[in-house]
Parts: structure tokens; C-alpha cells; sequence
């Protein structure tokens, strides 16, 4: 027959230690964000800003990610139905 609380108590330390190692790794990977130089920001206008023939630079040119509209959504019941 099988240990159980043996089992239990290996299950429990490995978690603790998995969860440790995790931890440490997080806050070592914070500590070198925090520690790194800040980059130079160097803010373009558009007029100097690399330009393709197909995107507009200005006006109602669709942005990344938009989609078309589609149907409208079907109206939810209310909450007390």
C-alpha cells in the first residue's frame, strides 16, 4: 500500500521549491529591468518618419487590428431573468 502522507509531503516540499525558484527567477528578471540604462527617446514628426506609398501618413487610414464592422451583437436578458 502506497505511503500517502509520504506522498503528500514530497508532493507539498517540490511545490515550495518550484514556487522559490520561480519567485527568484521573477525578481531577478525585475532587478535587471530596474538596473538597465534607460534608452534615448528620440520623438520623430511624420515629415521625417520613413514612409510607405500605401499608408497615409494622416486622415481616417484604418489602424492596425481595427476590423470590419460586422452584425451587431444579439442583446443579453437581464441579470434577474
Amino acid at each position: 500500500m502506497p505511503d500517502w502522507k509520504e506522498m503528500y509531503l514530497h508532493l507539498m516540499r517540490e511545490t515550495e521549491r518550484a514556487v522559490r525558484i520561480l519567485t527568484e527567477a521573477q525578481q531577478h528578471c525585475e532587478e535587471l529591468y530596474l538596473d538597465a540604462p534607460v534608452p534615448r527617446l528620440i520623438v520623430l514628426s511624420p515629415e521625417a518618419a520613413p514612409c510607405d506609398a500605401d499608408v497615409p501618413l494622416t486622415g481616417d487610414a484604418p489602424l492596425a487590428g481595427d476590423a470590419a464592422p460586422e452584425a451587431e451583437l444579439p442583446a443579453l436578458p437581464p441579470e434577474d431573468a
